[in-house]
């Protein structure tokens, strides 16, 4: 008889436990689909500023982005509007950017987190194209009110193309070389403002430093090049002085020939 008194109370906490369980998933489902159509409180964007402090994409571009993405203004929106996978993508198409984050915080605050394309030379070709190549040879907008301070090429420059890294042709290979070579040494970086390619695909110098021309030729040999050019400053100018020549030709090899 004991044994079966025991059935009805085993059944009792079934039944109570899969009621809480029902009370419990019916209250969860009210809560989520309260947070889901509660109001955004608040869009924080920050930009990581370039060396020079300068902002080729502003907080108000990511904004601007992130309300054509949803069609109206952000600060209007439920938490159910948003779908973050779909606005961080949509800032990563700006060419300017680098890398995008989004998420979402405690009270409804949604973060919004860029990093620039970071430009290390700007490209003046002879078809007014203005642009930048950043650090991974990608083309980034010119900004005309927030120009960074980089080496400027000039003159008979290729087109640039997506593919441009694979056509062996294309100068562009050339000058991302070499702006790399003098921007990551610390003596070539402060005293070199200016590339020049000519029409024969020759590229010169232009330094920060006196009245003169570098001629380069070609990026055959470029580290020897580099390092006569060096060897010259440091040691030739002591001697000749910094505007003896108006032209340094560094296309013979283990030489700088200077010409007035």
């Amino acid at each position: 008889m004991a044994k079966n008194s025991m059935v009805p109370k085993k059944l009792i906490a079934q039944l109570l436990s899969s009621v809480l369980m029902a009370a419990v998933l019916v209250m969860l489902g009210f809560a989520i689909n309260a947070k889901s159509n509660s109001k955004l409180n608040h869009c924080t964007i920050s930009v990581d500023a370039l060396a020079d402090k300068k902002y080729l994409i502003s907080k108000k571009d990511v904004k601007n982005i992130l309300d054509n993405t949803l069609g109206f203004d952000i600060m209007n929106a439920v938490i159910d509007d948003l779908d973050l996978m779909v606005m961080e993508a949509a800032i990563l198409k700006d060419k300017r950017v680098l890398t995008a984050e989004v998420y979402l915080e405690h009270k409804n605050q949604m973060v919004v987190k860029v990093v620039q394309r970071k430009p290390i030379v700007r490209i003046s070709d002879m078809n007014a194209n203005n642009y930048y190549l950043d650090e991974e040879g990608k083309r980034v907008p010119h900004v005309i009110n927030e120009s960074v301070r980089v080496p400027v090429v000039t003159g008979f420059i290729d087109g640039y193309t997506q593919n441009y890294a694979q056509m062996k042709k294309n100068n562009l290979n050339d000058i991302f070389l070499l702006v790399n070579k003098i921007r990551k040494d610390d003596f070539l970086a402060p005293l070199i403002e200016q590339i020049h390619i000519e029409e024969n695909k020759e590229i010169l110098l232009v330094p920060k430093m006196g009245k003169k021309k570098i001629i380069i030729g070609n990026t055959e040999n470029l580290d020897d090049k580099l390092y006569n050019l060096k060897t010259y400053y440091r040691q030739g100018t002591k001697k000749v002085g910094i505007d003896k020549f108006a032209i340094l030709d560094l296309r013979y090899k283990n030489q700088v020939v200077g010409r007035t």
